[in-house]
């Protein structure tokens, strides 16, 4: 990764010393530590439960959930149980409160997913 593209929050400062010598948390260590504890404090898990209809051979299906609170462009991840290698999940905030999920079937044939859940990691600002 350039330097260019690195994040300060992301990017411990390895060549600087974690402790002083009293002991102590170092400025540069403690301004990363709660750099990272801000981030960790705004992801939001939800989960939904859906029963997802047939997927024909190289086709999508999508399932529409309701997350109180999520915007629109907010970044979100999106996984199934239970699963099938044949089928990838992906999700997007379209609209305010409600994420869409998209299933897409990779294989040569068509798929029906069993009835499982939707589990959504949404991440803040």
């Amino acid at each position: 990764m350039t330097d260019s593209l690195r994040s300060f929050s992301f990017d411990p400062p390895a060549k600087g010393k974690l402790v002083d010598r009293e002991g102590d948390i170092t400025a540069a260590w403690l301004i990363w530590c709660n750099n990272i504890a801000t981030r960790v404090a705004r992801v939001t898990v939800a989960t939904a439960d859906v029963d997802p209809p047939s997927i024909a051979s190289g086709d999508t299906q999508q399932a529409t959930v309701t997350v109180p609170g999520v915007r629109a462009g907010q970044f979100v991840q999106a996984s199934f149980v239970p699963g099938d290698t044949g089928v990838g999940v992906s999700a997007q905030c379209v609209t305010d409160g409600q994420v869409v999920v998209t299933f897409r079937n990779f294989t040569g044939g068509a798929i029906d997913l069993p009835a499982g859940t939707i589990r959504l990691r949404i991440d803040g600002d």
